[in-house]
Formats: structure tokens, C-alpha cells, sequence
């Protein structure tokens, strides 16, 4: 019964739920508030929302959610292309969904030019753990970079 308690706890988008003599068991699995309200923007993947934020629609009420589903915890779709919008039906992964976008503010990471361009600023990025990529890079990733930084940003 552990096992199943955590997989409905644990599960991002906040859909799984489970029932004890056809009542439902949210009580058991959701966090009751108890963790802090958190937006998380998951690399190539949804808004990941939890704390008991509350969704609004549009016009102010409560956002329609499937029977079961969470209210501490959920999922929101940035693909574009999601089942159940607003919420992630995970499609992100069949549509080959990627953040390109994640550091257009400053450098476009997929363009060659731009990379060479703030080459600097990338590598004192991932120095001080800022760049916004799928966890920290490794010293030795870190140290493959400044080589190439320091080999004149030869493609």
C-alpha cells in the first residue's frame, strides 16, 4: 500500500489518485499545504505546480479538474499541444517538445554565432551554476567548455 501511496504522491502531474472501499484516499496522498508553493519550469516539459496553488479560469472560478486529480500538486502544459489543456497530458514528448527558448533573453543557445559571441558569459554561467540547463554541468564538462573557449571557439 506504501508503494502505491507514493507513486499517487509522487506523481508531477497530480492525475493519479486511488480509493479504499470506493472512497477516495486525497487525504493519504496529497501534502495538505504542508510544502511551499512552488512554479517549477521542467526542462522540455510543463509547469510543474505545487503547494496548493490554486488555478483560476478565466472568469475566476475554480479551474474543471477530473475527478481525483490534485489540488496540491499538477501540471501545466507549455507544448502546446496537450489532451487536457490547460493541464500536461504529456504529448510535450511525442511532439519532440524542447526549450529553445530557456536563455533567448540573453543568447540563443542553439545558434553557433551567438554561443561564440558570450562564450564568456556561458562559461561564468556554468561556473557559478546560473545557466539554466538540466542540473549542474560537471568540472569536467565545465573544463571541456573553457578549451574550447580558450582554443579560439574553433567549430
Amino acid at each position: 500500500m506504501d508503494e502505491i501511496i507514493r507513486a499517487v504522491r509522487d506523481c508531477p502531474s497530480g492525475a493519479l489518485s486511488y480509493a479504499i472501499d470506493g472512497r477516495e484516499a486525497r487525504e493519504q496522498t496529497d501534502y495538505h499545504n504542508t510544502r511551499e508553493p512552488v512554479i517549477e519550469v521542467s526542462k522540455d516539459g510543463p509547469y510543474r505546480i505545487s503547494g496548493g496553488i490554486a488555478l483560476i479560469d478565466g472568469e475566476g472560478n475554480d479551474e474543471h479538474r477530473n475527478q481525483g486529480a490534485s489540488l496540491e500538486h499538477y501540471a501545466l502544459c507549455r507544448c502546446g499541444h496537450s489532451q487536457n489543456k490547460p493541464f500536461c497530458s504529456g504529448m510535450h514528448w511525442h511532439v519532440d517538445f524542447h526549450d529553445r527558448q530557456s536563455m533567448k533573453f540573453a543568447f540563443d543557445l542553439w545558434s553557433y554565432a551567438d554561443v561564440k559571441q558570450h562564450a564568456g558569459a556561458i562559461l561564468e554561467r556554468l561556473r557559478n551554476g546560473s545557466m539554466p540547463c538540466d542540473g549542474a554541468w560537471s568540472q569536467e564538462r565545465v573544463d571541456v567548455f573553457q578549451r574550447w573557449v580558450d582554443s579560439d571557439l574553433s567549430a
